[in-house]
């Protein structure tokens, strides 16, 4: 029997970040540990994809502003590294997923999200709205592991 894994729509998502980009971590975080245990991103893979991003962190926390230019030249990048990630995750037999990574994405839309901030007339404020959500998501995941392992 396969696990059917829950994907959310990319607009969606969206939406619900500009309107508060915690609480949509949150939830999307609390709907993949509420999946079965095997297809739930693992803490050294998120950070994987964490790192993808940190540039733009780097930027953003010292006040810098990104050229939009060369901002959306590494954003095209990191999509590709990203896609990469999400294209070698596989399913085994029993339906769980290798590396979580594919259900992590269809759930947070990470991959997706970058189109929409690449495409955005407010593109700086959307790509630091994104950085902020995807720090949420590490947050929140970490958070719920915790709890999953009854560390808390």
């Amino acid at each position: 029997m396969r696990n059917r894994i829950v994907t959310n729509n990319v607009n969606d998502t969206y939406k619900r970040i500009k309107k508060d980009y915690s609480v949509a971590a949150e939830k999307n975080i609390e709907q993949l540990f509420n999946q079965e245990k095997r297809n739930t991103i693992k803490s050294n893979q998120i950070r994987t994809l964490y790192a993808l991003i940190s540039p733009f962190f780097e930027k953003f926390n010292y006040g810098n502003v990104p050229n939009v230019n060369e901002a959306k030249k590494i954003l095209r990048k990191t999509k590709i590294k990203l896609a990469y990630q999400v294209g070698r995750d596989s399913q085994m037999r029993n339906g769980n997923w290798n590396l979580g990574v594919k259900p992590f994405n269809d759930i947070t839309n990470v991959l997706e999200l970058i189109d929409i901030v690449l495409k955005s007339n407010d593109f700086i404020d959307d790509l630091k709205l994104y950085c902020d959500y995807f720090e949420a998501l590490v947050a929140y995941h970490r958070y719920y592991e915790t709890l999953r392992e009854g560390r808390r």
